[in-house]
């Protein structure tokens, strides 16, 4: 492959990117505390220029990876294609910016170092179930703050597979014992840029309580890809979730209210997902005393949303959803799928929705682990 010679304008953006911080978003597997607020500082207008091809290019070989040709030939393959020796930016990520670019490059390095290896050559899933990644840049929260978390699924060597090859994606919440977040609620968005418009993908998704009895799944089901593109994250998405507060005798009410996100991209809520609660205590079965469990609420028993909701004692809960049936937009445009992670932490509301006086004030940074492995939810063993 041809070495193109870097401008020195890419230099000069990089050194820029490492001072600033963007307080509103964060990426990456293991980057550093991000706030939760949505603020952000401007340098005037260089972080919206849109790079051209050789730029990708320049920094790719040049500047990310000017030792490892594999790792940047894999990256250039992913974000673009070359056409009579010119490369050529894919439409997926046509639109974004040179900042945006080298985000999305970290993420897909990230994610290969987390849960893909080298095998013959080819980069593609580890054989084994990986452990769960931890997400460093969670930051604390008060009650009505929301942090926006972007992330990449990447499909490795499915990406070229059969197309009904499914690959499952995990995200455990939890917090240090003792610490109630029933207020806090995770929920994952996904970009419909890499897919067709009108049957992106099937899909199915579990919930998982260990607290349970027996069995930890409270919820499965599977959906068609006719049914997953219609709901755009779009305006001021807000929803309600309730738990059982011992000391106060009685179920709290939560809202969960964020903006759409304003990241490049065509961001969807997953148009069904799990409608459930934080039950009262109960007693018996296989544990000895009391434990409080999650449920699925009667009607309806699933909502617009892939949503998790946290237990009162900081105990883990995990959701789980697999990528079925994947129906790419263009020939290179599924190795890689954004998605945004929302983290909120709700405010209490009365029976009519309304904010009661009285908040909590402490601030409280759950801890969210995520892992990719191939297969469904029904084989993975997870």
């Amino acid at each position: 492959m041809k070495k193109i010679i870097y401008r020195p304008f890419i230099l000069t953006l990089i050194m820029i990117l490492s001072l600033v911080t963007v307080l509103q978003f964060s990426y990456g597997y293991f980057d550093s505390l991000s706030g939760s607020k949505s603020s952000t500082i401007n340098i005037g207008d260089w972080h919206n220029n849109q790079p051209t091809p050789n730029d990708v290019v320049d920094y790719v070989e040049n500047i990310k990876f000017p030792e490892d040709e594999d790792m940047a030939e894999y990256i250039l393959d992913i974000l673009g294609d070359y056409e009579d020796g010119e490369f050529v930016i894919d439409e997926v990520y046509e639109d974004y910016t040179m900042s945006e670019i080298i985000e999305i490059i970290e993420l897909i390095n990230e994610f290969t170092e987390s849960f893909l290896e080298t095998e013959n050559g080819e980069i593609v899933f580890k054989d084994i179930i990986v452990e769960p990644v931890e997400v460093t840049s969670v930051a604390n929260f008060s009650p009505g703050d929301v942090q926006y978390i972007k992330q990449v699924i990447q499909t490795a060597e499915f990406a070229t597979d059969p197309w009904w090859t499914p690959i499952t994606f995990q995200l455990q919440l939890s917090a240090d014992p003792g610490i109630d977040i029933t207020d806090f609620s995770v929920e994952i968005l996904f970009d419909l840029n890499p897919f067709t418009v009108t049957t992106p993908f099937a899909y199915d998704f579990k919930v998982n309580d260990p607290n349970r009895d027996h069995y930890k799944t409270i919820i499965q089901t599977d959906i068609g890809s006719n049914q997953t593109s219609n709901l755009p994250a779009i305006g001021t998405i807000s929803y309600i979730n309730r738990a059982f507060n011992v000391t106060q005798n009685q179920f709290l009410r939560f809202k969960h209210e964020y903006n759409a996100p304003s990241i490049t991209g065509e961001w969807r809520r997953f148009p069904i997902g799990p409608n459930m609660y934080f039950n009262s205590p109960t007693t018996g079965g296989q544990w000895s005393g009391s434990r409080q469990q999650f449920y699925t609420e009667n009607e309806p028993t699933k909502v617009a949303g892939m949503t998790l909701s946290g237990r009162n004692d900081g105990g883990m809960v995990e959701m789980l959803f697999s990528f079925n049936a994947r129906k790419p937009r263009n020939s290179n445009s599924l190795p890689v799928i954004p998605i945004v992670i929302v983290i909120s932490r709700a405010v209490e509301v009365d029976a009519n929705g309304n904010d009661l006086p009285n908040q909590r004030t402490d601030l409280i940074s759950p801890e969210i682990k995520l892992r990719v492995v191939k297969g469904n939810i029904y084989n993975n063993n997870l």
